[in-house]
């Protein structure tokens, strides 16, 4: 395998990105997490155009919806192949839906492999009992622990949204190379839950 070979996700092929730095980048990623209320009315699909008085033109703006979240997300943009962990993959949006709509992760101890930016770490922690966010990069795990701590602010909004009541942070970050888990780790022999997104790279 070339790890010298630059990848980018497809997640970022189509939206420009805000720059915080060389290499970094910030996302914010809108997940709708409830399945029990109400679906609000379907707007019209037909393609319209329609101007204002000045003759400008008049764009549809997505409504604000209360009943979604927003994780603020710090990933780079493009990485050699080895450090693929730092971007966005389309695999961990679909796993994160996965999570949110969910109840195998409720009240669950569970361990993500290769957390990377650390989005289904971060959503799993909303429902588990406790979760291990590993990595087997001291880069990526920094990362991951990084956008953890910018977002776990709003497990108090889920928490009041579903009538939670332990409000304790609950994740722990552990550097683990999966290739060889001979080495005990303390905390982790009472899993209930597997969270692993498989990527394959052609």
């Amino acid at each position: 395998m070339n790890h010298d070979i630059f990848v980018l996700s497809e997640v970022h092929l189509c939206k420009t990105k805000n720059k915080i730095s060389s290499e970094k980048y910030i996302t914010r990623f809108c997940i709708k997490c409830s399945t029990y209320i109400e679906p609000k009315s379907v707007p019209s699909t037909e393609n319209t155009i329609d101007y204002d008085s000045d003759g400008d033109l008049i764009t549809n703006r997505t409504e604000f919806d209360n009943n979604a979240i927003t994780l603020t997300i710090i990933h780079y943009n493009s990485t050699h192949l080895n450090n693929v962990g730092k971007q966005v993959w389309a695999a961990s949006l679909l796993m994160a839906d996965y999570i949110i709509y969910s109840d195998v992760f409720k009240d669950c101890y569970c361990i993500e492999l290769g957390a990377g930016v650390g989005i289904c770490s971060i959503l799993a922690s909303f429902k588990a009992s406790h979760v291990f966010s590993t990595d087997k990069e001291d880069d990526i795990l920094c990362l991951t622990q990084e956008n953890y701590e910018f977002n776990c602010f709003m497990r108090y909004y889920f928490d009041a949204f579903y009538k939670k009541t332990d409000l304790e942070l609950n994740v722990s970050f552990r550097k683990l190379n999966w290739f060889n888990v001979e080495k005990q780790h303390n905390g982790v022999n009472a899993l209930h839950n597997l969270l692993y997104a498989k990527m394959d790279y052609l």
